[in-house]
């Protein structure tokens, strides 16, 4: 027979383990139920959880879980029994438009509570035009045009080379960002172009882009060679520019170590580069800058302010001046030699792709 004693504490007992058998207790304190998501911006989901023994707080969409970022972490002892604060940083990119129910989850060790909310996402395409990325483009001879995109449903693509419609393509998936795609023949077009790409969702919200693009054949060296020449107290590896001038007078521009003339260190050594020529803002010369003109090449050893500033007569080693060549002619010059200069080989053309 079991005393009244005993049958208390057997009660007792029963209550203590389903006290501690109660699952985690989950309050979503912000966003509220039926919020509208209208951006690309990562979605904060700020929650209270109430578990003595807390393991995991996850959040799923439509049922299926997606990565999140728990700020602050579960705490070491994973003592949340007066309730911890938590915000479930999402990305939301795993969010198409329209109404999608959320569930924050969070688990013990043998059991689970949750909490739900329903949000709408509806968004405007977000477009950036990777490439063209700078409207100089003289020496491109093909641009792969690339436009980024950040929709919630499959967009189309309109792109236009100075007005006329051009054929692209989509690839990826625009949640997580898709690439409106063509390949520009820019051999042999110059000057200023435009072009212009505008993206639409299902529900015709667009972005449109747009970039000026200028193009042209650029003067470029292939080879150089010098003797004769130090860098006096300073290195002895030489800092070899050549300088564009103007034989009526006047600075064009320059090639120097930031444009293809770094590793020309040494006498005596024939040297095959790749070097550009620009102006004193860093754009670089195309050969239609040149038309007209009777060129001076002006190879120098730089003691003081590096291309592409102009040669300082009072400082800079003069290594050798070439006779007026007029501009014309510098794409298709034979090698010259003149002064300390060994060789120098340049042409004109478009060897860059982008």
């Amino acid at each position: 027979m079991v005393g009244m004693g005993t049958r208390i504490g057997i009660v007792a007992l029963a209550l203590g383990i389903a006290a501690c058998d109660q699952p985690p207790v989950v309050e979503i304190l912000s966003p509220s139920d039926g919020t509208l998501i209208s951006d690309h911006n990562p979605v904060g989901i700020d929650v209270v959880v109430t578990e003595e023994e807390l393991f995991a707080v996850d959040l799923y969409l439509d049922g299926q879980v997606v990565p999140t970022t728990l700020i602050p972490p579960i705490p070491e002892n994973r003592d949340c029994s007066d309730g911890c604060a938590f915000t479930l940083q999402w990305s939301g990119t795993e969010a198409s438009e329209g109404g999608h129910l959320l569930d924050v989850v969070a688990q013990d060790d043998h059991s689970e509570g949750d909490a739900e909310l329903g949000m709408t996402f509806e968004d405007t395409p977000t477009a950036i035009l990777a490439m063209p990325n700078t409207p100089d483009m003289v020496g491109v001879s093909q641009i792969g045009v690339t436009v980024n995109v950040v929709d919630r449903s499959p967009i189309a693509a309109q792109m236009l080379i100075d007005g006329v419609a051009v054929d692209s393509t989509i690839t990826g998936d625009c949640r997580y960002t898709c690439t409106v795609g063509h390949t520009w023949d820019t051999s042999i077009a110059t000057g200023e172009h435009v072009v212009e790409v505008t993206t639409t969702d299902p529900f015709g919200r667009t972005a449109a882009v747009a970039q000026n693009v200028f193009l042209g054949d650029i003067p470029y060296m292939t080879a150089i060679s010098v003797s004769g020449e130090t860098d006096g107290p300073f290195d002895s590896r030489l800092e070899v520019e050549v300088h564009l001038e103007d034989a009526a007078g006047g600075h064009i521009g320059c090639a120097g170590e930031n444009t293809g003339l770094e590793g020309v260190d040494d006498n005596q050594i024939n040297y095959e580069v790749m070097a550009t020529f620009v102006d004193e803002s860093g754009n670089r010369i195309s050969f239609d800058d040149l038309a007209g003109r009777d060129i001076e090449l002006h190879v120098m050893e730089d003691d003081t302010l590096p291309c592409p500033y102009a040669i300082d007569v009072g400082t800079d080693d003069i290594i050798g001046t070439s006779t007026a060549i007029p501009a014309e002619n510098l794409a298709t010059l034979p090698p010259q030699m003149f002064g300390n200069v060994l060789n120098l080989e340049m042409t004109a053309g478009r060897p860059y792709t982008r």
